[in-house]
Formats: structure tokens, sequence, C-alpha cells
């Protein structure tokens, strides 16, 4: 192999390495972080070669990663008047919040910080009377809210 065709090889493995991403917190990608390279002589790629900041790579405001509820499920029946919500896990949560509304009426149930970075949370005094409710989570993390997650609407009953 040329000296020419080494030094062609090496700055595309070198541009290829400075596009690798990496996945934040939050799901979007961030650019790699800088590394630091020995020089080695004429190792720079040609100006032409060079990548072109985009987008995709700049460092910008991230959004948090939405959540998914988990259970109760859309259209579950559940019995009682303590009920467990369960939700995805994410691990940069630093808070999380919880909304339920009654379908009848759209009366808002519970609306609370759960004040814990576990992904379930018991909410206590449901009726256990056929009403209908519809549910949210809503994760903090170091870039703020989330968006709610889709509402799970359940019945409080045995069916």
């Amino acid at each position: 192999m040329s000296k020419k065709s080494k030094m062609l090889l090496l700055s595309l493995v070198v541009l290829l390495v400075m596009s690798i991403a990496v996945v934040g917190c939050n799901g979007t990608t961030e650019p790699a972080p800088e590394q630091q390279e020995e020089p080695s002589g004429d190792t720079e790629p040609a100006p032409e070669q060079q990548e072109e900041p985009s987008a995709d790579t700049d460092v910008a405001a991230e959004e948090p990663v939405e959540l998914a509820a988990l259970s109760p499920a859309e259209g579950d029946f559940i019995p009682g008047t303590s009920i467990t919500f369960r939700w995805e896990a994410t691990e940069c949560a630093e808070n999380y919040r919880i909304r339920i509304v009654r379908q009848s009426d759209g009366t808002v149930f519970y609306n609370r910080l759960t004040e814990s970075t576990k992904s379930s949370y018991t909410v206590s005094n449901f009726l256990d009377d056929g009403e209908i409710y519809c549910w949210q989570v809503s994760m903090l993390n170091a870039e703020g809210w989330s968006d709610w997650s889709d509402n799970n609407c359940f019945t409080n009953s045995d069916q």
C-alpha cells in the first residue's frame, strides 16, 4: 500500500471516529467526545474531506425522553382502593409526576410528584365503584420535564 493510500485511509478513519455519536440519557444523539490524538506528521484530512457540523451533531438544548405508562394498561379492570402504577424505568430520572383524571367528568383525581426515582407508585383512595380513570406520567431530569406519557384508561372494578 502506498504512502498516499495509507494517508487517505487514516484520514477516513479519523473522520469516522469523529462522526460517531453517543446516545444521551434522553435518547437523542450528542457529538462524540473529542479525542486527543498525538500529531503524527501530515495526517490531517484535506479541507474538502473534512466533515461540516450538522444539525444532528450540534450541541443544543435537548428534550427529556418520552415515557411509556405500563400498568394499569389501557382497558384494564383494576379492583380495590389502592392501585400501583408502573411505567418504563429511566436511569436519568430525578423525579416523576403522576396525573390521574376521572373520565366521566374530567376532574383531576390525583396530580403529584412521586418524590422518588422508582418507576412505580401506589395511589390510595379509589372508590372501587366502576369509574374509569385515565393516567399519565412525566419525568424530570437535567433537561427538564418530559412530555406526559400517552393516556392509559382503566376501570376501577373487577369487571
